[in-house]
């Protein structure tokens, strides 16, 4: 077992409070290259070992596959010598695990499929001609475009409107084209069980707000680490903000999520567990 010594060696007196900060929100600021990601995996392990956290009950969250495969090999072998692993990838992969384990709850089926960026991109392309995108002598967005102001749009929150002025001024005169071909692209994937990479966070967000299936998800970390937050986007940000209630309340149930039934007499909102509506 790694003792108090062996978990701080090496750190400094900025490194070494942030990894024994008592607990609570914390926001570390450091320049690259300055052992932000070495202070993390040490906050991971003096969780487990002096913050009797089960390595199972940490969440670490990063924005790439190779990150998390670097940090979780690190953290394991920074722990106490038990067989459990802590839980971490990417904000997509884990809410894929969530989902995938919940599909039903979802009112999804076991074997829905997940849409890449490619994907996405060739549906849109498939879907422009539809909505005057794709007429002959004019500069309308190509699909790979349109997947970008989709994104765009998911990710922080904002209509298309906004987000074509702030960023695609040259797409201004396709703003309503665009959210038709946002609305056509949502009724496929719904209508075929279709979840692209922007839906996975959605769905995690929905659940995590949800009355019934939040305590559940929020009750399944104690922790939560996530690296480089700075790049975090409005979305991300936001599970965050309802993972961190998990780590206020402390609350431990092990219950499934609830079975989402569509009945007529429930509100919309608790019907089933659904993503936002399509950027409009």
């Amino acid at each position: 077992m790694f003792d108090r010594g062996d978990i701080l060696d090496g750190l400094n007196e900025q490194q070494r409070r942030a990894v024994t900060h008592p607990g609570g929100p914390l926001l570390v600021l450091a320049g690259a290259g300055t052992g932000k990601t070495r202070t993390l995996v040490a906050r991971a392990a003096w969780l487990r070992t002096r913050g009797g956290v089960p390595a199972s009950r940490i969440l670490l969250l990063t924005f790439t596959r190779r990150a998390a495969g670097e940090m979780l090999t690190r953290a394991a072998s920074g722990g106490d010598g038990s067989s459990e692993r802590i839980c971490g990838g990417t904000f997509h992969a884990i809410a894929h695990k969530i989902i995938r384990q919940h599909a039903e709850s979802f009112s999804l089926p076991p074997q829905f499929t997940i849409l890449d960026q490619a994907d996405t991109a060739d549906a849109l392309d498939v879907l422009r001609p539809d909505h005057g995108l794709a007429e002959a002598g004019q500069r309308s967005p190509r699909a790979a475009a349109c997947a970008e102001i989709y994104t765009r749009c998911v990710n922080t929150g904002r209509p298309v409107s906004e987000v074509v002025t702030a960023s695609y001024p040259w797409c201004v005169p396709f703003a309503g084209q665009l959210a038709g071909l946002f609305r056509a692209y949502g009724a496929l994937k719904r209508s075929r069980h279709f979840l692209d990479f922007d839906d996975l966070l959605l769905l995690w967000q929905a659940a995590l707000a949800d009355p019934a299936a939040g305590p559940v998800l929020r009750g399944m970390f104690d922790a939560v680490l996530v690296d480089e937050y700075q790049d975090v986007n409005t979305l991300q940000a936001s599970i965050v903000r309802l993972l961190h209630r998990a780590a206020v309340h402390r609350h431990r149930s092990r219950q499934r999520l609830p079975r989402r039934r569509p009945d007529p007499g429930q509100s919309r909102r608790r019907s089933r567990l659904v993503p936002a509506a399509a950027p409009a």
